[in-house]
């Protein structure tokens, strides 16, 4: 070989890589935005970094006053419910039922109420079928305390 036809080889392998190295940085600028979590419905770290909805078993479940830190959304005014409330309604323990992915961090636990009345007959021939109308997810901030996402509907 000489030293003329490598030249152009090395160049073009140096703009592939900064290409894809560029791309990349793209991509990870791209998916630390709160709009992009709040579209795909995974969490971004920190304290308020819970989406505004994810999907569990096919149906999108949601809450309207979190959205992944974005600064337009009404985070300060999510209802959470404590221990105690699950307590007081008989739906104490909860019950671990999937996650939702946390982009570098770990992922968020989602639980349903351990006597869920939406799930009354789940179990049975339509079973397939039962879908819990709560969700929660516990905020980062605050352990102890539960967000409520809904599925359309409600109870």
């Amino acid at each position: 070989m000489t030293p003329t036809r490598t030249r152009p080889a090395r160049r073009r392998w140096l703009a592939l890589g900064l290409g894809l190295a560029a791309l990349l940085a793209l991509a990870t600028v791209m998916a630390l935005r709160p709009a992009t979590a709040n579209a795909l419905g995974y969490a971004l770290p920190g304290a308020r970094g819970l989406p505004g909805h994810f999907t569990y078993q096919g149906v999108t479940y949601s809450n309207r006053d979190l959205c992944a830190g974005d600064s337009s959304c009404a985070g300060a005014r999510a209802t959470r419910w404590a221990q105690a409330d699950f307590v007081r309604q008989d739906e104490w323990p909860l019950t671990t039922v999937g996650a939702i992915p946390t982009l570098f961090g770990p992922a968020h636990t989602i639980y349903q109420p351990g006597n869920d009345p939406s799930m009354s007959g789940a179990g049975g021939p339509n079973a397939s079928d039962a879908r819990p109308f709560t969700l929660f997810l516990e905020d980062p901030a605050a352990p102890g305390w539960y967000y409520l996402y809904q599925r359309p509907g409600g109870p």
